[in-house]
């Protein structure tokens, strides 16, 4: 038996050879197919699979689309509008402020917390050809639940602490346009309050900024009072952190250009908001918006609230 051993070993060995080739032809043959026609292939796959750019391309760079409150977008048609979008809440993580200079048009305003490196902050802003607001943390209605932090104006602080916290926090600023509130619903309708701190903004220079929501506040009246400029915002755009609620918000913020000649966004830094933002920026220009810095938005207000103040004189000269 031991004879016709090697015999059988090699027989068995030549059988799997054998049937190893005959398995291997055809794997190479349809491999070599395979390779042949992979770019076709692949170019089927691609038209069946839905593009992820897809719903922000339909929504900002077709024209003649319709929103839901029925305003149709028409390329370059209708009045000028302008636009100016805010990036708030910036400063204290460095990869944000980082993607904020790499990713966003220099247009775009960033906002950025006193209690990060504000200085530092600012002038990379102005590097990028960013304008950059100082967010001002004041006492808001929630207080001491919410609560804006150790440099924040507060109603129950004197106002001389108060103007010492606030000249702080702006002599941080240097090279920023002015400022912008942080909370401070209940700090704002306080009337002795706001007047000690505008009159120390009046004297700084520079504009303020209120980031309006649901409550009443003294800002308009307080800084008309105190000549200092004032510039309301229009919309928190991702309020609802979603790209379909981001998208929509847009459009809205575009409409409200066209029919005011100017329109102030708000958003937080937030991935979603990025992305949408970045690609929303992209196709402004074919539909006749122009995505401007604050103080040029701050300008056309000017401008528009002169010709109004203007305009009743001038009727009653022609009478």
């Amino acid at each position: 038996m031991s004879q016709h051993q090697p015999s059988f070993l090699r027989t068995h060995r030549l059988h799997m050879l054998r049937g190893a080739v005959l398995w291997l032809i055809p794997f190479l043959l349809v491999t070599a197919w395979i390779w042949h026609k992979s770019p076709e292939t692949l170019k089927a796959w691609e038209s069946r699979v839905p593009r992820a750019e897809a719903a922000i391309a339909t929504v900002y760079a077709t024209p003649g689309i319709t929103d839901k409150s029925g305003s149709t977008f028409n390329g370059t048609d209708g009045p000028p509008a302008t636009v100016a979008l805010i990036m708030t809440h910036l400063g204290l993580s460095p990869p944000l402020v980082e993607r904020a200079l790499k990713d966003l048009p220099p247009t775009v305003t960033l906002a950025f917390s006193p209690y990060g490196d504000l200085q530092t902050h600012i002038a990379a802003a102005k590097k990028h050809g960013h304008e950059a607001l100082t967010l001002l943390p004041m006492e808001p209605g929630t207080y001491p639940n919410d609560d804006p932090g150790p440099k924040a104006l507060l109603t129950r602080a004197s106002e001389h602490e108060n103007t010492k916290t606030l000249t702080s926090i702006l002599k941080a600023s240097n090279g920023a346009i002015g400022v912008m509130n942080y909370m401070g619903d209940s700090f704002m309708r306080n009337e002795g309050q706001m007047n000690a701190a505008f009159e120390t903004l009046r004297i700084a220079g520079g504009v303020f900024v209120e980031r309006r929501d649901t409550h009443t506040t003294l800002a308009v009246a307080v800084a008309e009072r105190n000549g200092v400029p004032y510039l309301g915002t229009d919309a928190n755009i991702d309020s609802d952190a979603t790209e379909a609620a981001i998208q929509k918000n847009l459009l809205a913020l575009e409409d409200a250009a066209r029919k005011r000649g100017t329109a102030v966004g708000v958003v937080e830094p937030y991935p979603v908001s990025f992305n949408t933002v970045k690609s929303w920026a992209q196709t402004l220009e074919k539909r006749g918006i122009t995505l401007a810095p604050l103080s040029v938005v701050l300008a056309h207000r000017k401008a528009q609230t002169s010709t109004r103040e203007d305009t009743p004189r001038e009727n009653h000269a022609e009478q």
